[in-house]
């Protein structure tokens, strides 16, 4: 980033910043040089934050649906390194509900974090601005205010960069998109692999004249099953997504993998065999 903007003494405010997006901004923001505010309505994850960037952060617990907790978060910037001259907003949720099913309290909140809450930093952010200041909407909908960047074409070189950052990610399709997709084909996978074990089962002694033995890579292929039928019918009936589905997509693929390679780890790691 360096190469385009110098930020080095720069004085940034970045909201959603206890993990994620934010928390990955607010490094950058500091290995460059600035200075950052954090904000968050997550205390514990705000703190880690700010110990991990030592002096050059400062938080503050910060719900961004709240105008008067974003007030305050501006006042900490403004006592702590003066007024703003970068912004970041990165606040934001998603509810893992089916639509079906999402209450319009979970609604209204998702809208007061993702909508309102940008109006609030943005509104409240441009009142606290160093003069000279400019807004930045990138044609992906990310918002920055920026000030004070080298050259005085701070904001041209802002959106080119987030342009470039892009590239290829650009002709991705919506993440949710993609999300439908993975999970078309796990459960596509799942069928295939019903069949796989039901075939096994059926004609094992058929095809190699001996009763299917359970052996390590019966039983992981059975966890793996396992593993699936659950990842599916949590998606069906509590809406799985996100990190959770990750953790049981990526638990069934090593189960699966160990289930057809995995001869060799099994002797080796779990029974210490040579």
């Amino acid at each position: 980033m360096s190469e385009f903007l110098d930020l080095h003494g720069k004085v940034a405010v970045v909201t959603g910043a206890a993990s994620g997006l934010g928390r990955a901004v607010a490094r950058g923001l500091v290995r460059e040089g600035a200075r950052v505010v954090l904000g968050d309505i997550d205390k514990a994850g705000l703190e880690r934050t700010a110990r991990e960037l030592g002096d050059a952060a400062r938080w503050h617990r910060t719900d961004v649906a709240r105008r008067d907790d974003v007030a305050a978060l501006f006042r900490v910037c403004d006592e702590a390194f003066g007024p703003v001259e970068i912004l970041a907003t990165c606040a934001g949720i998603i509810s893992s509900a089916p639509l079906a099913v999402m209450t319009e309290e979970e609604w209204d909140r998702v809208l007061a974090i993702n909508t309102k809450g940008t109006f609030n930093t943005l509104r409240l952010a441009a009142r606290h601005l160093r003069d000279g200041g400019r807004i930045v909407l990138d044609r992906k909908n990310t918002l920055v205010i920026a000030s004070g960047i080298s050259n005085g074409a701070g904001g041209a070189l802002l959106a080119d960069g987030a342009a470039m950052l892009q590239g290829p990610l650009g002709a991705l399709p919506p993440l949710l998109t993609l999300e439908r997709l993975l999970f078309r084909l796990i459960a596509a996978a799942f069928v295939l692999l019903t069949c796989t074990l039901a075939t096994g089962f059926a004609f094992a002694e058929t095809l190699f004249g001996q009763p299917l033995r359970f052996d390590h890579k019966t039983v992981f292929a059975l966890l793996s099953w396992a593993t699936f039928a659950l990842l599916l019918a949590g998606r069906h009936f509590r809406g799985w997504r996100g990190r959770t589905a990750l953790r049981w997509t990526l638990t069934g693929f090593v189960m699966l993998l160990l289930a057809y390679v995995g001869s060799r780890f099994v002797m080796e790691v779990l029974l210490g065999r040579s």
